[in-house]
């Protein structure tokens, strides 16, 4: 019989990582009121607990497929709940905006080794019922994210919704040391320095150029500089990749569409469902004058529909195939979106209650199917990659998708989201009517990009 305490290991440390995602959404005010944060820290806060999992997330596969996962999973474990620490004691926003930097670091470790080790760990029916309990395990934590953070917001102040991690990292490297198998790399070779290096360039010259473009403008030295050197970046991270004989992504990977269109529906679905979720706080709190906690449950449907959707649907997927469930879970987002349209400005936040509902059950569909998937269009000795590349496409999703929405929004309300005050409730809903309207059109991207590559029986890519 499998013995199941990994798997605890593993989806204890994903909830954990997902709810940092989603209770730093509902203390952005509070974070902004107490370290006088400017727009452009706020969006830091949110989108470098992103970016550097999008930059570095290859890197981390690549490494844990040669040298094995369970040490990567376990340090990163360890510089997570250091980094947490530290985020409850930053004394300035800057520092907060380098402990949350530091905090990605250990995610990274995490995010790239979680899929992997459950599939070398498990078999068969055990490996469908593993990724499912990790999947609600996700869901899990983006359910109780928000309202996790809107009572330690209110009661105690937004500090504790890092503090809580410390405890959560010390099971986590209890468990982890004791249960989780020694499973050794498969690969060997160089380390692909300056792949990794090109691509961390390239995402962080995209998400810095557009963060910046909200407060410096488009014709900034800076902003246009950075948008040159990530193009630059982009263009020679390819170039390597093709030539050298030990890439940090295989670029052959892509050779298969339906490899390819799961890579696009995974940045597709966290752009589109949760990166307009902070803007959406902050006019609840700003505008509306909810406290923490209210915003906290007018946010929480679309946690809570993917959580029971995650947790219903595993078997109409094995019933149904992968290309249905991700599909239609993409259009139902899609569809969700554009709900949001209906919000007026006299509107409660509760108005947001039938698209944040279709979101979930969208994102509940996709994501059991979607890590799966994936890892099956790969070859067994690219699996740590092949999870890696997911992880990427769904961070760098989030990440370019918020910085891309903070940009829509900013352009309808003046200061951006640090400055939406409660006359502005005309140009709060028209930039939330902008940025859910972006987040239809990329659903509705990803939704027809898998109806055309992805098919049933896919066998997987050899490289």
């Amino acid at each position: 019989m499998q013995k199941w305490w990994p798997l605890v290991a593993v989806s204890l440390g994903t909830f954990m990582l997902i709810l940092d995602v989603n209770i730093v959404v509902v203390a952005l005010p509070a974070i902004g009121g107490e370290l006088d944060a400017s727009t452009v820290q706020l969006q830091w806060v949110v989108d470098l607990y992103a970016l550097v999992p999008a930059a570095l997330l290859l890197a981390a596969g690549s490494l844990a497929d040669r040298y094995g996962h369970r040490g990567p999973y376990l340090a990163g474990s360890a510089v997570f709940g250091l980094a947490s620490l530290a985020c409850t004691l930053a004394p300035n926003a800057d520092v907060l905006v380098a402990a949350r930097g530091v905090q990605a670091l250990g995610s990274t470790a995490m995010l790239a080794t979680a899929a992997a080790l459950i599939s070398l760990i498990y078999s068969g029916p055990a490996r469908a019922t593993a990724f499912g309990v990790w999947a609600a395990a996700a869901s899990l934590g983006s359910a109780l994210g928000p309202v996790i953070g809107g009572v330690l917001t209110q009661l105690l102040g937004w500090r504790w919704i890092f503090a809580v991690n410390v405890p959560v990292v010390a099971l986590i490297v209890i468990v982890t040391a004791l249960a989780v198998p020694r499973v050794a790399g498969r690969g060997t070779g160089r380390f692909d320095v300056i792949g990794v290096a090109a691509f961390c360039v390239a995402a962080t010259g995209i998400v810095f150029g557009l963060n910046h473009s909200v407060e410096d403008g488009w014709t900034a030295p800076l902003t246009w500089t950075s948008f040159l050197v990530a193009a630059l970046a982009l263009a020679g991270f390819a170039a390597h990749e093709l030539r050298t004989d030990h890439p940090v992504l295989d670029l052959r990977l892509l050779r298969a569409p339906a490899f390819t269109a799961l890579l696009i529906a995974g940045a597709a679905i966290n752009a589109a469902a949760f990166g307009m979720l902070p803007f959406a706080s902050v006019w609840m709190q700003s505008v509306l004058l909810a406290g923490p906690l209210e915003a906290a449950f007018m946010l929480m449907p679309l946690a809570a529909a993917s959580l029971l959707a995650s947790l219903a649907l595993p078997r109409v997927a094995h019933r149904l195939g992968a290309r249905p469930m991700i599909g239609g879970g993409l259009l139902l987002i899609a569809v969700g979106a554009a709900l949001a349209l209906l919000v007026e400005p006299g509107s409660s936040g509760w108005a947001l209650t039938p698209a944040l509902t279709l979101l979930g059950l969208g994102t509940g569909a996709v994501l059991p199917s979607l890590a799966g998937t994936t890892l099956a269009a790969a070859p067994a000795d690219r699996v740590g990659m092949a999870g890696a590349a997911l992880n990427t496409s769904r961070s760098l999703g989030y990440a370019v998708g918020f910085a891309v929405f903070a940009v829509v929004v900013a352009a309808h309300v003046h200061g951006g989201i640090a400055a939406a005050a409660p006359t502005s409730a005309g140009e709060v809903v028209a930039g939330l009517h902008a940025g859910f309207g972006v987040a239809a059109g990329i659903a509705a991207a990803g939704t027809l990009t898998i109806a055309i590559c992805l098919r049933p029986a896919r066998r997987p890519v050899t490289v």
